[in-house]
């Protein structure tokens, strides 16, 4: 008996530990952690638009011309 009450208490405490885990986090990914309104929504969309088109493409560098070779 005595060496089956440790081990009933680190399985309750790792249940435990279990079910606060699964509350913190959704289930399932549709489910959002912050709820955000319809203006923090287009603020958001905003950012990212200027983020993603900020800088132009990469590609060669049409100002740069590169000296033959042979010649200094």
């Amino acid at each position: 008996m005595d060496l089956k009450s440790p081990s009933n208490h680190l399985l309750t405490l790792l249940l435990l530990t279990f079910l606060f885990s699964l509350d913190a986090v959704p289930l399932s990914r549709t489910l959002a952690l912050i709820q955000m309104t319809n203006q923090q929504m287009e603020v958001a969309e905003r950012r990212m638009d200027v983020e993603l088109h900020d800088y132009p493409g990469s590609g060669a560098n049409s100002r740069h011309d590169p000296k033959n070779p042979g010649r200094s």
